[in-house]
């Protein structure tokens, strides 16, 4: 650390100032030489390096139930590739080793965003910024991929004939939270059938229904996520707490759906 005696010495100066403004002197440069040239380690192995510099959390992205975010971080003495992070989101690690983060949330309200940026020295510097975030609506949560009547044989009908239904639907906000479709062929004698399975990124397939009665059918496909879902817990694999797979009858008890798709189909003589 560099003292008013260093000056003197190099000034060849032939000067001595009184006690006290020597001491108000090496403190002012005690201070300076901080600021520049970091903390002493105190055992006798010279400079701690400054900390990294954290700027900044800036939200770059979103896309439905998912945003991305991006630390912007300097270090005076180490470039950015040296520079480690880590991401918490209300205090719970979801990234790190990378200064950009992608995360799909499942529900809506403020959320603490906090990046921890290290350097090769071990120094460290914390940022954190309070995001809303805001869900889709949820009819926007879905994509109906393929909507469409057929035979028994997977073949297209026209308004008239008996018909199948022929579904596909996907998530569309990037969580992949999918949790069960229902579709309603609607007529005094029909019945809604519920199709379901785990978290899945698409459901689909062909309801068997085919109708023979004469008369109009109001077909409704309609699908439940988890942010719609209230009951218990559902693994990966689609299973409940106790085993037994999530089933559509158990959402229709545990949940909303939200209608998706409505048509009209007529079954003439």
């Amino acid at each position: 650390m560099t003292t008013f005696e260093d000056f003197l010495n190099a000034s060849n100066l032939d000067f001595e100032p009184p006690p006290e403004l020597r001491e108000q002197i090496n403190e002012t440069l005690a201070e300076l030489n901080s600021e520049l040239y970091g903390e002493n380690d105190g055992n006798g192995g010279g400079i701690i390096g400054n900390p990294p510099k954290l700027l900044r959390i800036d939200v770059t992205d979103q896309s439905g139930a998912t945003y991305e975010f991006s630390a912007v971080a300097n270090d005076a003495e180490d470039a950015d590739p040296q520079l480690s992070y880590e991401w918490q989101i209300d205090g719970t690690v979801v990234g790190s080793d990378s200064s950009t983060l992608t995360h799909a949330f499942q529900s809506e309200g403020d959320v603490d965003v906090t990046a921890t940026v290290t350097d090769t020295d071990g120094n460290t510097n914390t940022q954190t910024k309070t995001v809303t975030v805001a869900l889709p609506d949820p009819v926007d949560r879905f994509t109906v991929d393929t909507f469409k009547f057929v035979d028994d044989n997977g073949m297209p009908v026209q308004q008239g004939q008996p018909a199948n239904i022929e579904y596909a639907v996907s998530d569309a906000d990037g969580d992949d939270d999918l949790l069960a479709l229902r579709i309603t062929f609607g007529y005094s004698s029909s019945s809604p059938t519920d199709q379901s399975s785990g978290a899945v990124e698409t459901l689909g397939g062909t309801f068997i229904y085919g109708p023979s009665s004469t008369g109009t059918y109001d077909v409704t496909l309609e699908a439940m996520d988890r942010d719609l879902y209230t009951g218990d817990p559902i693994d990966d694999n689609g299973d409940l707490p106790d085993g037994s797979n999530f089933t559509g009858g158990y959402a229709d008890d545990n949940g909303s759906f939200v209608t998706l798709q409505e048509e009209t189909y007529t079954i003439q003589d």
